[in-house]
């Protein structure tokens, strides 16, 4: 037998074998770790054979990843692209797609059933097919791309890492994914009047009182034509008084009120529902879906050419919703955005002409309800059925297939109007949207068109091709021409305004055609020497069939037009400062009110309520810029405690924040074409729910004031000397999959502080209820200038890449961050790679 010591030292010797044998192990593991993370990446050089393509294709990437590709054909130039999109954002792309299809379930099992089911009831991926047979040239063109997602998946080593963490794989792509994908993005961009924030405030206060509180139009509001009157336009006050008669009308068919009730609005039910809050979101930041444009002519430019800027606010995701490609083909050079998943440059520039895009906000989408049959709950009440019997919905049934779980399936019930989207709207009531008939892929045409425009004639006409979302579109040329264009399909609606839901009992048809587009409003070369939109108001004449808009209030219109005005040298670094300025007109109409009425004696800050005098002096001394300081997060909180405490005993605890109108109307009536509460007996200032006291307009803003503060300070300690607005206000690029704590630090983007605010040109949107984290920003930039040699800037953040192992995965985020962007167009940025595409034989 061996000693103690010896036995010790044959087990050290082995343990030191045993681990001299893992170190290679645990580095083979490390390096195929490595090369897996790795491996996603794009081939960027060399020759690669492909299927699909016609002639060679020539691939060029810059020191920031933007391709600049040539081919000899516009087939091959989509071809290109769905190869490029194929290979950067492979996986984005296949969420879109289902996402759209309600198909997200399979790759994230029970906790996406609930958004497929909606999915699935709405029913947006029905018809597809159908809508590239209706359009011209469309399903080569698209099948073109299709070849060139589906050539960079098979010329890729592996796919996107996502994948292999899902334990999922990819279905080759479609024409008709790509109509999804561009489905998905129209339905997230087409806008409803939010009738079902105004269907549940009218079940609370009255159709009147709704109106009046969450709708206003300020007398020195800006249209985007001022002098622009359109076809089949009738007076302002005839048009007033045609859609209050038809609001009242469908208010009483829905069994609503047109004056306040005595009740209090505790004793009203009225059912938060899912899509309530949908609308609820747009209505609070009134960003979410907004845009900037502006095109100015070489008068009031430096270089004596037009330039055109436009940044595009959508909800915050990662990776970026655009992506940047230069394409040429013969007698063809266009450069841009482009929606991966789908071919054509959406906002850039060509050799003559660049255009910018912000949506219209025309309401397209309507709701309808239906009254069950009492005694069979299989049918529903319909127009013209003496009878009473009804019709039966008709069901389609849908299989949701889960991952990790069993299939779910849902039967989608339908009537005349329109799928059923809400089964619990309301007692012995459904909710429809409403289905207008099915049409081209008008989208795809009016890319194409815009690609080849030679002038503002033929860009015009090449709008008139689009159909949807609504947009509005400016122009520039490089012969000093600028032009604005309103595109997309407006419905005309059979007698009712679109401001409501419908009551499908006694309504039958409700589409009555699409508008003519030869109708639709456009300009070129306005005398004042610029354009300006940011989903404000078109033109003050309505037209005769309604024109029925969410308008988003025109402060970041004003602010643009009078920092054009300012000055005559206007250049693409002026441009670049005005989208990020950060000025605050919705600010300055709360709070200059509010100083004249101090003024006046209506109110002061009373020392007697903890923290209001000294809220008010850091309020009073702002200058409503959303830069740096104290001042911005505590307006930001004075106003959402404002709002609650103001209209909380009228419209509940969730639509009060929607009655922001209303609350400007109180505090200086003046301002309003209807300031005046409409014949409205009612003190907003008080609190009906305190039985032993009258609240006032001073002892509610003191409140406001208080409680602001200790939001404040229960949010970041320490007083005013720490609540800097950019280290409050930061932007968090999180990946889908970087919500989870242990991928988080590989899929995710950095945290940005940032100044800005919703309703701002830099608008850096948030939820005060919530935090001042940004939810929705501009997600690119664009600068064009139209003289000699002055190319195409832009940014797009995070990055380039969807890959997080790229190097250009987040590369732009503090590019983006400090106003700056990318010269997009070659030879401008280096050339880093080249790779070409030859057809295989």
């Amino acid at each position: 037998m061996g000693t103690a010591g010896s036995r010790w030292g044959r087990l050290g010797r082995l343990l030191k074998w045993g681990l001299a044998g893992l170190v290679p192990v645990l580095i083979l593991a490390a390096a195929g770790a490595w090369f897996r993370w790795q491996a996603p990446l794009p081939v960027t050089t060399g020759t690669l054979l492909v299927q699909g393509a016609a002639e060679a294709i020539t691939i060029v990437r810059d020191d920031f990843g933007v391709p600049h590709v040539t081919s000899g054909s516009e087939s091959d130039a989509a071809f290109a692209t769905g190869f490029l999109h194929g290979q950067d954002r492979l996986f984005q792309m296949d969420l879109m797609r289902r996402s759209t299809a309600g198909r997200l379930s399979e790759l994230f099992g029970p906790m996406a059933v609930s958004a497929d089911r909606q999915a699935r009831r709405r029913g947006v991926y029905l018809g597809v097919a159908e809508s590239i047979a209706r359009t011209p040239g469309a399903r080569d063109f698209l099948q073109a791309y299709a070849d060139g997602v589906n050539a960079a998946v098979a010329a890729a080593w592996a796919l996107p890492v996502e994948y292999l963490l899902l334990r999922a794989s990819f279905s080759p792509w479609s024409a008709e994914d790509s109509i999804l994908v561009i489905r998905a993005m129209q339905e997230s961009l087409s806008h409803s009047s939010r009738e079902l924030v105004r269907f549940a405030a009218a079940e609370k206060v009255g159709i009147r009182a709704a109106a009046w509180l969450l709708d206003g139009r300020l007398k020195d509001d800006v249209v985007i034509l001022e002098d622009v009157v359109p076809a089949g336009a009738v007076d302002a006050d005839v048009a007033a008084r045609l859609t209050a008669t038809l609001l009242d009308r469908q208010a009483a068919d829905l069994g609503l009120a047109l004056d306040m009730p005595d009740l209090p609005a505790a004793e009203i039910s009225a059912v938060a529902r899912p899509l309530v809050q949908e609308e609820m979101t747009a209505l609070w930041s009134d960003t979410v879906y907004g845009s900037n444009s502006w095109v100015v002519a070489g008068a009031r430019t430096a270089g004596g050419a037009p330039l055109l800027a436009n940044d595009t606010h959508l909800a915050l995701s990662m990776p970026a919703p655009f992506y940047m490609v230069d394409l040429n083909w013969p007698q063809v050079h266009v450069a841009g955005a482009t929606v991966p998943g789908f071919p054509g440059v959406i906002i850039g520039r060509t050799g003559k002409m660049a255009w910018g895009v912000t949506i219209l906000t025309a309401d397209v989408a309507d709701y309808v309800v239906e009254t069950v049959h009492p005694e069979d709950p299989g049918r529903y009440l319909v127009l013209d059925d003496a009878a009473g019997a009804g019709r039966p919905f008709q069901e389609r049934e849908e299989l949701i297939q889960v991952r990790g779980g069993e299939a779910v399936t849902e039967m989608v019930r339908s009537t005349i109007h329109g799928p059923v989207v809400d089964e619990e709207w309301r007692p012995g009531r459904v909710l429809v949207r409403a289905t207008w008939p099915a049409g081209r892929v008008g989208a795809l045409t009016a890319l194409r068109g815009f690609a080849l425009a030679e002038n503002g004639t033929a860009f015009r006409a090449a709008a008139a091709e689009h159909d949807r979302p609504a947009e509005n579109l400016v122009y520039a040329h490089v012969d000093g021409t600028i032009g604005y264009v309103a595109a997309g399909n407006l419905v005309r609606r059979a007698g009712y305004s679109g401001l409501l839901p419908v009551a499908g009992r006694v309504h039958g048809q409700l589409f009555d055609g699409w508008d003519d587009p030869l109708d639709r409003p456009w300009s070129e070369n306005p005398g004042r020497g610029f354009l300006v939109t940011a989903n404000n108001r078109v033109m003050r004449g309505p037209r005769a069939h309604g024109w029925n808009g969410v308008w988003i209030r025109a402060d970041r219109a004003a602010r643009a037009r009078a920092l054009l005005t300012s000055r005559r040298d206007h250049d693409a670094a002026s441009f670049r400062v005005m989208q990020g300025d950060t000025f605050s007109r919705r600010a300055a109409l709360i709070l200059e009110p509010l100083a004249e009425l101090l003024r006046q004696g209506a109110w002061e800050a009373d020392p007697g309520v903890q923290n209001a005098v000294e809220a008010w002096d850091i309020l009073a001394a702002w200058d409503h810029r959303y830069d740096e300081g104290p001042a911005p997060g505590l307006y930001a909180l004075f106003h959402e405690n404002l709002l609650v405490s103001l209209f909380a005993d009228e419209l509940g605890d969730s639509l009060n924040r929607a009655a922001d109108a209303g609350l400007m109307k109180l505090l200086a009536p003046q301002n309003f074409e209807d300031g005046a509460p409409m014949g409205l007996v009612h003190d907003w200032w008080d609190d009906t729910r305190t039985s032993d006291r009258v609240e006032t307009v001073n002892s509610q803003v003191n409140a406001a004031l208080a409680a602001a503060w200790e939001d404040m300070e229960s949010r970041v300690p320490g007083g005013p000397a720490t609540w800097d607005w950019p280290d409050m206000h930061r932007v968090h690029f999180v990946h889908p999959l970087g919500r989870l704590p242990l991928l988080a630090r590989w899929f995710n983007g950095p945290d940005l502080p940032v100044g800005g605010a919703g309703g701002v040109l830099m608008a850096a949107a948030f939820r005060a209820s919530r935090s001042f984290d940004v939810f929705a920003m501009p997600a690119m930039r664009m600068v064009a200038d139209m003289g000699e040699g002055g190319g195409l800037r832009m940014v797009i953040p995070p990055g380039q890449s969807g890959i997080p192992a790229s190097s250009h995965f987040v590369d732009q985020a503090q590019l983006w961050q400090e106003l700056g962007d990318l010269e997009i167009v070659m030879p401008a940025r280096p050339a880093v790679s080249t790779l070409i595409l030859q057809p295989a034989p």
